[in-house]
């Protein structure tokens, strides 16, 4: 499988092994073909437990705790420095709820060249009917397995990404930089996978210090 799954994790372990049994409960063999980074922020030796039992090919962990800018700039780092083609970036509070469609969300990608992700979050969960940067209403038309629209934000949550074009968000501050970043590299088309099958967790545990929006 041509993919880098990164996993950005810190002081949560309990969430961490949520999203990772999930997801590999769904996606079965997924993380044993992909290229696995996974960065422990902070260094919390629970979290470097819970990592130890997946097959992470790169370890990274921080010291003290990084903005998520930072952190997951690193990653992206990573994962661009050696390529695969796709790229899905998890932070450690994301439950799967069914298989991750990759046939589907590589045909777009591959066949829409101007749309930059894939999301990946499930529909039914609220998120911003609003662009981040220009403030426009999103607007989502129903396609064969997905919906599209003309003009959304870059997102940290789930999504497929080409490799690519991770230079056009990153390196960056926050996810709202990343956002601003994006759309002045001239991206605005997404896709969105329907039904979607990721739903958020741990809304309370937050460690978003900088700059953090859905």
């Amino acid at each position: 499988m041509n993919l880098t799954v990164t996993v950005l994790t810190g002081r949560r372990p309990h969430l961490l092994a949520r999203t990772l049994n999930s997801f590999v409960d769904h996606n079965p063999g997924v993380l044993d073909a992909a290229r696995l980074v996974a960065m422990v922020n902070g260094s919390d030796q629970e979290s470097l437990d819970v990592i130890a039992g997946f097959p992470v090919n790169v370890l990274l962990a921080t010291e003290t705790l990084a903005p998520i800018g930072e952190a997951t700039s690193t990653l992206a780092e990573v994962a661009h420095k050696r390529p695969s083609r796709w790229w899905l970036h998890l932070e450690d509070d994301w439950e799967s709820t069914g298989p991750v469609p990759f046939a589907l969300a590589e045909r777009i990608l591959t066949d829409y060249p101007e749309v930059g992700q894939v999301r990946l979050r499930r529909r039914d969960e609220r998120v911003m009917s609003k662009h981040r940067v220009t403030r426009q209403p999103i607007r989502w038309m129903p396609r064969d397995g997905w919906v599209s629209a003309k003009s959304a934000h870059l997102t940290f949550n789930p999504a497929l990404w080409r490799t690519a074009d991770i230079p056009k968000a990153f390196p960056c501050a926050n996810e709202v930089d990343a956002m601003r970043r994006w759309v002045a590299a001239g991206m605005h088309r997404t896709g969105q996978a329907d039904p979607g099958c990721f739903r958020h967790i741990g809304d309370q545990e937050s460690l978003r210090t900088n700059g953090g929006a859905e």
